[in-house]
């Protein structure tokens, strides 16, 4: 669904296609993430744009020590003028996420959410800044768990990077068998 800025109208667009990855697993946080292609192009405007890819080249570690924006719903709210919150996170360096979580890849990135608790889901979004003003969002991650809220310790995030290549192709309408999911190490 599609709408205005206060989502007081919408639009909704049919799925043309659902890519899951194929070594997806319950089990793990790997690869938790699903690529969707719509039927019809959105209509962008002034509230409706799009979100960039980050390049597939860039690694983690460079992300460590930055503050970024982490837009998503409110935990355990249900009323659509309070849902939608954007907030911030301080990624941490990954030793920091190996101490908190057990067996953890390298494209999986911790940070502190500052604010409202969000909804696992919740896009982790970098901001391109162009003469001092926001111009451009591009996507990083999407946030996977949460730390227990009672012991004070870092939200794990998805790090979409490593698998761009697959991602474009599953929008592109490339759906080879043979392209290669496995992130760099």
């Amino acid at each position: 669904m599609f709408g205005g800025q206060e989502c007081s109208f919408g639009r909704t667009f049919e799925i043309e296609e659902f890519f899951v990855p194929p070594n997806y697993t319950h089990a793990s946080y790997e690869l938790d993430f699903a690529v969707i292609r719509l039927k019809e192009e959105v209509p962008f405007s002034q509230h409706i744009q799009p979100i960039c890819l980050p390049q597939s080249e860039e690694i983690s570690p460079t992300l460590a020590g930055q503050n970024v924006e982490v837009i998503g719903f409110e935990v355990g709210s249900y009323e659509a003028s309070s849902m939608r919150r954007k907030t911030f996170a301080h990624l941490v360096v990954h030793s920091v996420c190996q101490e908190q979580y057990n067996h953890i890849s390298p494209h999986l990135i911790c940070g502190f959410v500052r604010g409202a608790p969000l909804q696992q889901g919740a896009i982790l979004a970098g901001v391109r800044i162009v003469d001092g003003e926001p111009r451009q969002y591009f996507l990083i991650g999407h946030l996977l768990a949460k730390f227990d809220s009672v012991v004070s310790g870092a939200d794990l995030f998805m790090y979409i990077a490593p698998y761009r290549n697959w991602i474009e192709a599953r929008i592109n309408g490339i759906v080879e068998s043979h392209m290669s999911l496995e992130a760099p190490t």
